[in-house]
């Protein structure tokens, strides 16, 4: 599990249970123009929001070295 995937896990689990992102939103998401801001709102302990804020960085396409 990479550490994007770990992140939405948890945020899954501390939001009791709402899915972070569906099909769209994730696309939105990676493409720059959907934040977490609603998303960790409701979350209230800071440790947990700090966390999943610093995890969910916007995952990238990885080369395959034949670029």
């Amino acid at each position: 599990m990479d550490v994007f995937s770990c992140g939405c896990v948890l945020a899954e689990l501390w939001t009791d249970g709402r899915a972070v992102f569906n099909l769209s939103e994730l696309f939105a998401y990676r493409a720059g123009t959907l934040g977490l801001d609603g998303l960790l709102d409701n979350i209230d302990d800071p440790h947990v929001k700090a966390s999943l804020d610093s995890s969910n960085y916007r995952p990238r396409l990885i080369g395959t070295g034949h670029d």
